[in-house]
């Protein structure tokens, strides 16, 4: 099991920080001229599609290990803070490209900590 969840965390880690950079580097893409189309990124199916599988590896590491114990109160606080602000970022207009930027960031952040922690337990 412990496999299990490491593998969760390592994926979680990569699709949160993959999330990161693509909301990072879009506005710098699109300005150069670099894409000159992005429909499918701005495709709201592929937002959900990527929302729920960070959701989805967020509740499986992060939140059924806080749970049972196993995962502590602060990786738990950093994860729904990140996921709040994912999912908050179309609140607003002019700072949304940011917000987003810092909750893909804090998710990454989290399931690093969740991470060493299981590593630390080994």
């Amino acid at each position: 099991m412990k496999s299990i969840s490491k593998n969760i965390d390592i994926w979680g880690t990569m699709t949160s920080l993959a999330c990161a950079v693509h909301c990072a580097a879009m506005p710098i893409l699109l300005s150069t001229g670099i894409l000159s189309s992005h429909s499918w990124f701005a495709n709201p199916v592929f937002e959900f599609v990527i929302l729920a599988i960070t959701a989805l590896f967020i509740y499986n590491s992060i939140v059924k290990g806080y749970m049972t114990g196993k995962s502590s109160k602060l990786t738990f606080s950093i994860a729904c803070i990140g996921l709040i602000l994912i999912l908050a970022h179309h609140l607003f207009s002019t700072a949304g490209t940011i917000i987003i930027i810092i909750g893909g960031l804090l998710v990454a952040l989290a399931h690093v900590i969740n991470l060493k922690q299981h590593a630390c337990r080994v």
